[in-house]
């Protein structure tokens, strides 16, 4: 009588052998191992996230990139003269490092 398992295999494939799928390829046989719960959650709610976002921003009339920035613009313009100084110092600041940038790209 000839021994099918090798050498060291444990008596636990006739356990193992119904969470086995059916089909093999070349011999090799498929554990079914289902994914994690977490993972399937993620999955999940990344589409219904995906879907509610297009309804909103594509064919509910959601704001656009340009609105959501004028509507930024605007609440800083509200803000009033007490933050200009600190604004304008900021923006003259962040002016100077393009205009350094697009002259010397290396430093």
């Amino acid at each position: 009588m000839q021994n099918d398992k090798p050498t060291g295999q444990s008596n636990k494939t006739s356990k193992d052998e119904q969470y086995l799928t059916d089909h093999n390829y070349d011999g090799i046989k498929e554990f079914n191992n289902p994914l994690p719960g977490w993972w399937l959650v993620t999955f999940f709610g990344t589409i219904i996230f995906a879907f509610v976002y297009y309804v909103h921003y594509e064919l509910g009339g959601g704001p656009s990139l340009n609105e959501e920035l004028q509507m930024g613009l605007s609440r800083i313009k509200q803000m009033g003269v007490s933050h200009t100084p600190q604004v304008a110092k900021e923006a003259a600041l962040t002016e100077e490092f393009i205009a350094q940038y697009e002259s010397d790209p290396k430093n």
